[in-house]
């Protein structure tokens, strides 16, 4: 079940990594051109300043949800970990139980007494 939890921290840092891709691009990817249009990048409106001020909130957008990509990340490790913890602890329920059951009132004599 590890495995499970480890493939989706994966994937969620993948799509970390493209949040923060297309941040960066709206952020420092910016071209306006008034004589040929067809070269412009990321340029939604008329104006510069409002270009700017747009992209600048397209980019903080994709950062957050960059972050948020990253925390789910993170937070799939550590189910991975938890995940194994448990399994180990009720293993090792599982052998002391065996062994209390299967013992038995000789197999105790040669121990001293408390």
């Amino acid at each position: 079940m590890r495995v499970f939890w480890n493939i989706l921290a994966i994937i969620s840092f993948f799509i970390s990594a493209n949040f923060y891709y297309l941040g960066y691009d709206k952020m420092n990817n910016y071209y306006s051109s008034e004589s040929h249009p067809s070269l412009n990048q990321n340029v939604i409106v008329g104006g510069d300043a409002y270009n700017y001020i747009i992209n600048a909130n397209y980019a903080t957008g994709f950062f957050v949800l960059a972050l948020i990509s990253t925390m789910s990340g993170l937070g799939f490790i550590s189910l991975g970990f938890l995940d194994q913890i448990l399994k180990n602890q009720k293993q090792q329920i599982e052998i002391l139980e065996n062994i209390s059951v299967g013992a038995k009132q000789e197999d105790f004599e040669d121990l001293p007494e408390l």
